[in-house]
């Protein structure tokens, strides 16, 4: 039966130079056997933590994108805003200059602070004259 060694698997076909003059590969085989039998399972938490980390990375690109999404929806509702915010200013103005301007709207709120029912009934006169 061929057992498993996660180190021949890892160094095999591998050469690197030491500058002791042994290679890497010497190293890790002159390890003790505990240690081997270790590695194993230090290799499959790496696996475990890049596949982790590939997951991680997916998600933020994946959130990146709907934030991208959600800043250009908001510009857009912003220009909208703006737009009906502007013809609003237009015909809140319109129905001011209508009406009969500054002057008069100074008049109108002057008689209302004033109050009077008098003042009020000379305005409905004034207005039938006109």
């Amino acid at each position: 039966m061929v057992e498993f060694n996660p180190i021949q698997e890892v160094t095999e076909g591998v050469e690197l130079i030491d500058p002791s003059g042994s290679g890497l590969a010497d190293i890790v085989q002159n390890l003790p056997p505990e240690m081997v039998n270790n590695i194993g399972t230090l290799i499959f938490i790496f696996k475990t933590l890049g596949i982790v980390f590939i997951a991680y990375f997916l998600f933020l690109l994946i959130k990146g994108i709907f934030a991208i999404k959600t800043g250009i929806r908001i510009r857009k509702m912003e220009k909208k805003l703006n737009e009906i915010d502007d013809k609003l200013s237009k015909v809140i103005k319109g129905n001011y200059k209508e009406s009969g301007g500054e002057e008069e709207k100074k008049k109108e709120d002057k008689g209302i602070k004033e109050g009077g029912v008098e003042k009020e009934e000379s305005k409905k006169e004034e207005k039938k004259k006109k």
